[in-house]
């Protein structure tokens, strides 16, 4: 008789009452203890070290990710090496080949490094699944990337951003920013942003996944435009839901990330946001750098911070365990949504290798590159026999 305790759930959040294989003989299962199976699920927001798109670093993201419940992945594509030529991105598909625990999700950059326009359509027809580029890009590229999405019936993903408001800034633009003595970024250009990119979206009928949303007002345009019957989408990363700019005391620049953190007041109306349903995609945003890249004046640190350690048991303890959703609803916003929006089954539990377990077991996160290192955790990862 098993005195341990395993509860499954499907891509739905549902619960299993039954798989074809035995858990027990798969994972370092303990006797007394109480555990938690998913499966794995979709993340399109990761980046390699310092966003370096060489073959090394891709496969130790690719096992990285693995490891720790992702089974379909998307890379940063506007990053230092961006996704912009066909033969960048069969470079990139070449190096993931290797890696037959994880499926590469292909998006790629709609614009060039000098502004110019991509070949968009061969990109497409090469496998890319989407296309992104920033919302500040100029209004007839905007118009003509659009056009390409449309045709090519592909999601546009599209990162909100001003670079002429929001110049040469360091964080949020609040109490903090001013007692560090930091240039504050305003939110209110990602507000203007997204009500252009909501405007061109319903104008040219494409579908378009809004990224790069750290304020409630534009969790708030969005739905509206749902409601009106624009297909626009928003995808949150999880840090805006569970830090605020109180993380940067101390000129911590593993809390400089893009967008900012927001003012505790930001967060929590984030998190009401997400309990009413107005969040689609949820992500890691990992965007790990070298030490190197960190230590230095936050102000010209790099943006971005590691967060693939334990990532189930950070999105478990700090959104379920805290009654912000259910488990129906994280693994929508992990899983379901996306495989919708981008046409894909499921993922489902046949195999040990398709799926992550957890024990009820208390554990601090160590990685050190992270914006939750020491942070504590109700659930441990459980490792493979």
């Amino acid at each position: 008789m098993h005195t341990d305790t395993i509860t499954l759930y499907d891509a739905q959040g549902n619960r299993i009452e039954r798989l074809g294989f035995d858990v027990r003989s798969a994972f370092e299962i303990a006797p007394h203890r109480r555990y938690i199976g998913v499966p794995r699920w979709i993340d399109m927001h990761l980046s390699p070290v310092n966003g370096r798109l060489s073959k090394q670093a891709l496969e130790a993201l690719g096992v990285q990710a693995t490891q720790n419940g992702i089974v379909a992945m998307a890379l940063w594509p506007l990053g230092e090496s961006p996704i912009d030529t066909p033969q960048a991105l069969e470079s990139i598909k070449s190096y993931m080949q290797s890696l037959s625990t994880i499926t590469f999700l292909p998006i790629v950059s709609a614009t060039k490094a000098d502004g110019t326009l991509s070949n968009i359509a061969t990109l497409i027809d090469q496998g890319a699944v989407g296309v992104a580029l920033y919302s500040d890009a100029d209004s007839n590229i905007l118009r003509r990337v659009m056009q390409y999405a449309k045709l090519k019936n592909v999601p546009l993903f599209c990162t909100l951003r001003d670079n002429m408001l929001n110049a040469q800034t360091a964080m949020h633009d609040g109490a903090i920013s001013a007692q560090l003595g930091l240039v504050g970024n305003t939110p209110l250009a990602e507000v203007v942003q997204v009500a252009k990119i909501i405007e061109m979206t319903r104008h040219f009928g494409v579908t378009t996944v809004i990224r790069g949303i750290s304020v409630v007002d534009t969790l708030h345009r969005i739905a509206k435009a749902k409601e009106e019957g624009v297909s626009v989408y928003a995808e949150v990363a999880i840090h805006h839901l569970i830090r605020d700019d109180r993380a940067c005391l101390g000129y911590n620049t593993y809390a400089k990330i893009e967008p900012p953190l927001r003012d505790e007041m930001s967060m929590i109306a984030m998190q009401v946001a997400l309990k009413m349903g107005k969040i689609d995609f949820l992500t890691a945003q990992h965007q790990p750098l070298s030490p190197q890249n960190k230590a230095t004046a936050f102000a010209v640190a790099s943006n971005g911070t590691a967060n693939l350690e334990n990532l189930f048991g950070l999105y478990y303890t700090t959104l379920v365990e805290s009654g912000l959703v259910g488990m129906e609803q994280l693994m929508g916003l992990l899983v379901g949504n996306m495989a919708t929006l981008l046409h894909r089954e499921l993922p489902v539990i046949k195999s040990p290798d398709d799926m992550v377990l957890f024990a009820w077991e208390p554990m601090r996160l160590q990685d050190t590159t992270s914006l939750y290192c020491g942070t504590q955790l109700s659930l441990t990862q459980v490792a493979r026999k």
